[in-house]
């Protein structure tokens, strides 16, 4: 069976992710982003420090992308695994819940003193959650 005959039969993939899957990963990392650019613009931005003490590589980033990974897959087995969730529910709560913790994260550290929102840190949350989905869907 070939490759045209699984994308008229309506089977399309992307390696071995299901195409409304990479579509519904698509949205939420646009939709992230686009949210991002909106708070940053504007007389005073919210998510742009005055005196940026936040480097695009360090350890603080690589914690953020390996605990996204870590807290993805992770929900995925308790959704999955635990709760007889379907692969499909289990990977959006997955996403939803890495997600909705790493915001928060950075919501409470405008709250300290010093503290700002860190774009940087919730595009290494986004890239570690996708990681942790793409191994998800490798996962039999």
């Amino acid at each position: 069976m070939g490759i045209a005959h699984r994308i008229y039969s309506g089977h399309r993939r992307f390696g071995s992710l299901r195409w409304n899957s990479m579509k519904r990963i698509l949205f939420v990392m646009i939709t992230t982003i686009l949210v991002m650019i909106m708070l940053s613009a504007g007389d005073r931005p919210i998510l742009v420090p005055t005196n940026s003490r936040d480097p695009w590589f360090g350890l603080d980033k690589l914690k953020h992308f390996t605990s996204s990974i870590y807290m993805t897959t992770t929900a995925y087995y308790i959704q999955s695994r635990m709760l007889d969730k379907s692969r499909s529910a289990s990977k959006d709560a997955s996403m939803m819940i890495t997600l909705t913790l790493g915001l928060s994260k950075e919501f409470a550290d405008t709250r300290k003193k010093g503290g700002f929102f860190s774009w940087k840190d919730v595009l290494f949350n986004l890239a570690g959650t996708a990681v942790g989905l793409v191994f998800i869907s490798q996962v039999k």
